[in-house]
């Protein structure tokens, strides 16, 4: 693989993820829930998944 095709694949994967996390918002936002719940689940699952490393 070339540092061409590298940087392509690369480029792809940063625009899906700021997709991604640019959408966290709206869906916050559209689910009606309370901010605290939000946060909780998100810290709760994002803890999980460091922990499973």
């Amino acid at each position: 693989m070339t540092n061409q095709q590298a940087g392509a694949g690369g480029t792809w994967r940063m625009i899906a993820a700021m997709a991604m996390s640019g959408t966290i918002g709206w869906f916050v936002v559209t689910s009606g829930q309370p901010t605290i719940d939000v946060v909780f689940f998100r810290c709760l699952l994002g803890g999980a998944r460091c922990w499973a490393c």
